[in-house]
């Protein structure tokens, strides 16, 4: 059976919750909107994309199989260039076991994508339950105009804001994917918060999260 890509806003459809007057949900609930005069019909107006569950549970042991052993052998680190994360650990992957190439290559071949020159090298960031990646803008001198998200092994909120308060919160289930592009990636900064995040009337905590991340490369200094 073909995977079926899910907007996780469907139909555009928004609902407003009579107790959270100051927030507004989408009908698959998840996703937030907060501090918008006027919240958006579709989260795609800024240039936010989800598809939950994109790949399955078997893809997903799959890919923490091949990362899991060669992420162990180093430490989490509390220190980052940009300070953006803590108690994390990285590396940056071109080969994949046959079968994870498949996986990821669908990735790659979603149409919205095409426009992008996505780098051929993924980042695979893992960070455990006590850390979290921090507001930030992902640095134009590193960074092309679309960063895409796989998450595995743990569910997390992740937090989109603007300089005027407009939020946007997503509720990232293990095996979901994420493309920002457009507003939400220039914009906003994005972050992953530690511990639990009210969600909805309950929360979630995240803990060790594996995310790997394809980008587009930043143009090079002449241009091209």
């Amino acid at each position: 059976m073909p995977l079926q890509l899910l907007s996780f806003i469907r139909q555009g459809v928004v609902r407003r919750l009579g107790s959270q007057a100051n927030a507004a949900f989408s009908a698959s609930g998840l996703v937030e909107f907060s501090g918008f005069a006027h919240p958006p019909h579709d989260p795609q107006q800024l240039g936010l994309y989800h598809f939950p569950d994109f790949i399955t549970p078997d893809e997903e042991a799959g890919l923490l199989r091949e990362l899991d052993r060669p992420l162990q052998r180093s430490r989490y680190d509390s220190y980052h260039w940009d300070n953006a994360i803590t108690n994390y650990r990285e590396m940056h992957r071109t080969r994949w076991s046959p079968s994870n190439t498949v996986t990821l290559q669908r990735l790659r071949d979603l149409p919205l994508l095409k426009p992008f020159q996505l780098s051929p090298t993924a980042h695979v960031l893992d960070v455990d339950a006590e850390g979290e990646i921090l507001p930030h803008v992902d640095s134009t001198q590193y960074v092309g105009r679309v960063v895409v998200g796989l998450s595995l092994m743990s569910s997390s909120v992740m937090q989109f804001q603007r300089q005027d308060g407009a939020t946007v919160r997503v509720l990232l289930h293990p095996r979901s994917l994420y493309i920002m592009s457009g507003s939400i990636r220039y914009d906003f900064t994005h972050a992953v918060l530690r511990g639990e995040q009210p969600w909805q009337g309950g929360s979630v905590r995240k803990g060790r999260r594996i995310s790997i991340l394809v980008r587009e490369e930043a143009p090079s200094l002449d241009g091209t």
